[in-house]
């Protein structure tokens, strides 16, 4: 298996394991991003003109909107996961 391969294979598993139960979906604004699809999707997203800062954008502010600790920290693991799999579809695009 190819590094890029492994590279998939690591960024799929890691979002079905960590998103699928817990975050189905969010709209940033015509464009709606589904954090538990295979790295594929998001690819199809960054073509589309699918822009990191504006989603990092929304989940800081959703972070300042939830009073409840856990919700805070979960939208924070997932600012941190949309980097990572943004930076790392970059390199197979």
């Amino acid at each position: 298996m190819d590094s890029s391969a492994i590279h998939n294979k690591w960024v799929e598993d890691a979002i079905r394991s960590r998103y699928v139960t817990e975050f189905d979906h969010h709209s940033f604004g015509e464009i709606k991003i589904i954090s538990t699809t295979p790295l594929t999707d998001i690819k199809k997203a960054y073509q589309i003109g699918f822009d990191r800062n504006v989603v990092l954008k929304y989940l800081k502010e959703e972070q300042y909107k939830v009073e409840d600790e856990y919700h805070k920290n979960f939208l924070r693991e997932v600012s941190y996961c949309f980097l990572t799999i943004k930076e790392l579809a970059k390199i197979h695009l």
